[in-house]
């Protein structure tokens, strides 16, 4: 995606623009795009912390991490969203909240493996 590429060569607006042009595609049909939804938002939230704004940064990313929640049942990779944000949540001292976050993402991440050894022959 090319909000990755030029995040990465530190050109943030472009990048910014590519991020938002596709969210704009994706949210017009957002209940069937939301995981994916989640996941834009997640890496934009990650350009907001390199280009240092930090509170768009942290806006982003909690906006991700509501969709997260509601998918991580059946996306467990929702998990690494969930585990942002409870880094920030216990930057900012919400170490409850930031807890919860942790062990949600956690439990979801055994409970996949769980079902994959479940099923597996070997």
């Amino acid at each position: 995606m090319l909000g990755v590429l030029y995040a990465d060569t530190g050109r943030f607006r472009e990048s910014e623009e590519h991020y938002r042009r596709a969210l704009t595609i994706l949210e017009a049909r957002k209940a069937e795009f939301e995981t994916r939804i989640a996941r834009l938002l997640h890496g934009l939230s990650m350009m907001y912390a390199m280009a240092s704004r930090k509170e768009d940064a942290d806006a982003t990313l909690a906006e991700a991490a509501s969709i997260a929640r509601r998918k991580i049942d059946t996306h467990t990779d929702m998990a690494t969203i969930l585990e942002s944000y409870s880094s920030v949540l216990k930057k900012k001292g919400k170490t409850q909240e930031a807890e919860e976050l942790r062990v949600e993402a956690r439990r979801a991440r055994v409970t996949a493996g769980l079902v994959i050894h479940a099923h597996s022959p070997f």
